[in-house]
């Protein structure tokens, strides 16, 4: 994909200066359970209706069903290696969350398109303090994905978006995610 001409002007006015930068904390406890995530895999297949993917654009949700699930937002950057029979992928997972009460369609329309907007000068902002100012910022990296898999049961959706939020730890999302807690003082020596 070829940077816009919106995207272009940003880098050049911020050339020099700090970049702008995400951190992906993966839970290795979690990554390292074959079982689990094997498990979950199949779990998700049994009560969802199959992952699709659409480009993320501000008319996207008109094109969305009227219908509950989980859904993800995922940057992916034109970087692939490739190895054989296999590549490995640069895709990052941004966002994750639910439509229990809601609908793919209707979440989209009412809240994402206001933020998939052609700003990247954005990216600089500095005032991370809320989600609506977390998503404005980093809604405008390209290209950009949304996933969503249709589920039936609301209980099935919450354990779901749950289980993928510990999984992946996206840096949008701040709740649900592994926590460091706070233990017992344990003396060095």
């Amino acid at each position: 994909m070829t940077a816009t001409p919106s995207l272009r002007r940003a880098l050049a006015l911020h050339s020099g200066e700090p970049s702008p930068s995400l951190r992906f904390i993966l839970p290795l406890s979690i990554w390292l359970d074959d079982e689990h995530m094997a498990a979950l895999g199949d779990h998700i297949c049994k009560h969802g209706s199959g992952w699709e993917k659409r480009k993320a654009t501000k008319t996207l949700g008109g094109q969305l069903p009227p219908e509950h699930g989980v859904y993800m937002f995922v940057w992916a950057p034109a970087f692939d290696i490739h190895a054989e029979s296999t590549t490995l992928g640069s895709r990052r997972v941004l966002y994750i969350g639910k439509t229990d009460r809601t609908t793919f369609r209707s979440r989209y329309i009412s809240e994402y398109r206001n933020y998939i907007t052609d700003e990247p000068e954005k990216l600089w902002d500095t005032n991370e303090t809320s989600r609506k100012a977390r998503l404005a910022k980093y809604l405008q990296v390209r290209p950009l994905e949304f996933w969503f898999t249709s589920i039936d049961s609301n209980d099935e959706i919450a354990r779901i978006e749950s289980k993928l939020i510990r999984i992946f730890n996206p840096p949008l999302n701040k709740q649900g995610g592994p926590r460091l807690q706070a233990g017992k003082k344990v003396p060095a020596f």
